[in-house]
């Protein structure tokens, strides 16, 4: 049986202790829980993105320039 990471990311969101979560899903481990946060911690990092100022076409690379620009 499976149990998605966002079912186990909101239980643990929402203040569920691991042993809950192992007594409602006793197919799971602790260690399941675990890479479950990793998996999720890593899905949604941060890509920094520089940003232009307003007519400061040299402050982003030409290829990022063309696909961010805004058209004035």
């Amino acid at each position: 049986m499976r149990v998605t990471v966002v079912t186990i990311v909101g239980l643990v969101a929402s203040g569920h202790a691991f042993g809950e979560i192992l007594a409602t899903y006793p197919y799971l481990e602790e260690e399941d829980i675990r890479q479950e946060l990793a998996y999720a911690a890593w899905r949604v990092e941060e890509i920094e993105v520089p940003l232009r100022l307003r007519n400061d076409r040299d402050s982003l690379p030409g290829p990022l320039f063309r696909k961010f620009a805004i058209e004035e």
